[in-house]
């Protein structure tokens, strides 16, 4: 039987397909579906960085984090490897894309990330919430990019059951013709948004070495 949740939530997002809160609104329908602490959604573009869309991230750590991960340690995710291999459309547990040693710990400190046995990948993005089982859904969009919404559950919690992923399956099909739809519009919007915060943290950083505070 469909949650009259679900029904509720999935409307709304359909009323807000040509809207930037479209993103919320598909996290909030998610909610119906299976609980989850945080959340965030990315695209994926061949090797260039991931594009932030959105979080549900509540702490100004917690959004460094999601900094650190756009601007350095996406390349250790084990979702952006399984990408680079043709990963397909469907929900996937981090922990299955991860293999144990998949990380190695001289690796991790090249980047902004800390190696750390207890977290489901060996490692945690400086700044990223610590004991977080994730469920990934992955999203088919045209030209070869790939969607990624991230849902996280303390793992002291028990994590994300079998039953938890076959309901998140079930909604999957919504949810990725939903987020294509939007994304077409919303594109190019995203990629300007990243090409301006990239440039402003080449500025802020410019010359650190060299110059005074002043």
């Amino acid at each position: 039987a469909v949650d009259p949740a679900w029904g509720h939530a999935s409307a709304a997002v359909v009323t807000a397909l040509e809207q930037e809160d479209l993103p919320r609104l598909l996290l909030d329908a998610l909610r119906t579906v299976g609980p989850f602490e945080r959340a965030c959604l990315f695209v994926y573009r061949g090797q260039a960085n991931p594009i932030h869309v959105y979080d549900s991230f509540a702490t100004p750590a917690e959004k460094q984090g999601l900094i650190n991960y756009t601007d350095s340690t996406y390349v250790l995710n084990p979702f952006y490897a399984a990408y680079q291999r043709g990963l397909q459309p469907g929900v996937w547990r981090m922990r299955a894309l991860a293999p144990d040693g998949y990380v190695k710990a001289d690796l991790v400190e090249s980047y902004q990330a800390t190696a750390a046995a207890g977290e489901e990948i060996g490692y945690l993005t400086h700044g990223w919430p610590a004991g977080m089982e994730e469920l990934c859904l992955a999203l088919g969009l045209p030209d070869g990019e790939c969607g990624e919404i991230s849902l996280s559950r303390r793992t002291v919690e028990g994590g994300f059951s079998d039953a938890d992923v076959a309901a998140f399956e079930a909604v999957l099909p919504f949810v990725a013709a939903v987020f294509a739809r939007y994304w077409r519009r919303a594109r190019q919007r995203h990629l300007a948004s990243t090409q301006e915060s990239a440039a402003d943290a080449a500025f802020a950083g410019f010359g650190g070495s060299l110059l005074s505070p002043r």
